[in-house]
């Protein structure tokens, strides 16, 4: 049975002192949109330590996030060295590369003439609890999303919709966007947690990448 669509209601900031200058925007999200379904569950973090998220260990600089605007190329540099990057996940949750966080997230559509945005839910790994301000950040999560095409110089990367995010009135719940998927095709959406954090061991800064088809 299909899961019915999710509806989220988000203030958006408005001039004003009364409320009716505030108006509502209404995004819905519906279960299975550019999902590609995962075949098992995400156990990539089966094994290994669990990261603990200390905020005090953000070290943010001019280019603690210069991996995030690079249409797949896994070889670029930030302060804490080469950013090294997990495989990216079929289905609509998995834990991130460095085992700090769950994902799971939900888009409002997937067709090249939507506005995409995405509900992205945090816990921590950690002890499981929702990942709520972690640290202040105009833009806690940041999405990376290109066609994958082999080469990092020949991926086809989405057009800048200026997308921005921000935590929603339930804790640990994100929501980013608006993405534009410009081509029917299978796309690669990495997000990048806190990216203005290094990428140290505990540093808030995370990042995982999912599958995502649109058609």
């Amino acid at each position: 049975m299909r899961s019915p669509p999710i509806l989220l209601l988000i203030l958006a900031a408005g001039c004003g002192n009364s409320a009716a200058s505030t108006p509502a925007v209404t995004h819905t999200f519906v279960a299975g949109a550019g999902l590609v379904p995962a075949a098992a569950p995400d156990d990539s973090c089966k094994g290994k330590d669990t990261g603990t998220v200390d905020a005090a260990t953000c070290k943010s600089s001019a280019d603690a996030s210069d991996a995030v605007a690079t249409g797949g190329d896994t070889t670029a540099t930030g302060d804490s060295g080469v950013i090294e990057y997990g495989p990216t996940h079929a289905g609509s949750e998995a834990d991130d590369d460095d085992c700090k966080y769950h994902v799971k997230w939900l888009a409002t559509g997937a067709t090249p003439t939507d506005d995409v945005y995405f509900q992205i839910d945090l816990t921590t790994k950690a002890d499981g609890k929702p990942a709520s301000h972690v640290v202040a950040a105009n833009n806690p999560i940041v999405a990376e999303v290109y066609i994958d095409n082999g080469d990092p110089s020949k991926n086809h990367v989405a057009p800048n919709s200026e997308p921005t995010s921000q935590e929603s009135d339930m804790p640990g719940r994100y929501i980013l966007g608006p993405i534009r998927f410009d081509q029917a095709a299978r796309w690669t959406v990495r997000f990048h947690i806190y990216p203005d954090c290094d990428d140290g061991d505990t540093s808030p800064h995370g990042h995982t990448a999912f599958f995502f088809d649109a058609k």
